[in-house]
């Protein structure tokens, strides 16, 4: 199946997200492993890629406002634009806390969700270049693993703020982590809203 050359563009853009996503969750999930010492300059770096990923956004946007006719729905293609900017935004602000809140020593349960992350953005990466491809059965494969690891990164939360409130004594630290915590799993679940769109977009025949 040939694209016509509106629907080639958006894809490269959308390809071009899902980059910049991989790159962002491979930064932070590089930097919390280095613990705190090493954490360093991560968020710095991470706010880069996500100044990046806001200037693609707009160029969607503004490819949008001036095209009378799409290649496929335009509500469809900002869904997923956005939703892939949404997935980076909150790794961004994760990566923010950690170094704001001088997290020390990066607890366990923040390295195991950004694990998650960053497999999910992977995913999210090779479902996007199958969409460009056209191979669905692709598409379809990664939005199941993109749903098995937010279901998962789902019951390492439960555990995790259980855990926290039974063993922290200080509520400061205790609402810093769990606001880390939940950012992250932020990430992950805009991770799924990017496979559900996926998804209305195969149905489509796109």
């Amino acid at each position: 199946m040939r694209l016509l050359p509106k629907a080639e563009i958006f894809l490269e853009w959308f390809q071009e997200q899902a980059e910049i996503l991989v790159k962002s969750s491979e930064l932070l999930l590089e930097g919390v492993r280095s613990g705190a010492g090493g954490y360093g300059d991560t968020p710095a770096r991470i706010e880069s890629l996500e100044r990046a990923a806001d200037c693609v956004v707009h160029k969607v946007a503004n490819e949008l406002g001036r095209t009378f006719i799409t290649p496929y729905d335009p509500e469809d293609i900002h869904r997923l634009s956005s939703s892939l900017d949404d997935i980076v935004d909150a790794l961004e602000e994760a990566a923010h806390r950690i170094g704001t809140y001088r997290v020390s020593p990066i607890p366990q349960i923040i390295v195991q969700l950004a694990e998650i992350l960053d497999e999910a953005a992977h995913a999210v990466q090779r479902a996007v270049a199958a969409l460009a491809d056209c191979d669905h059965a692709v598409v379809a494969r990664k939005c199941l693993e993109i749903d098995r690891l937010e279901s998962e990164a789902d019951i390492l939360m439960r555990e995790a703020i259980t855990a926290l409130f039974a063993r922290a004594n200080d509520a400061i630290t205790l609402m810093k982590l769990k606001e880390i915590y939940e950012l992250m799993e932020q990430a992950i679940d805009r991770c799924e809203d990017v496979a559900d769109t996926l998804r209305t977009l195969v149905v489509k025949g796109l």
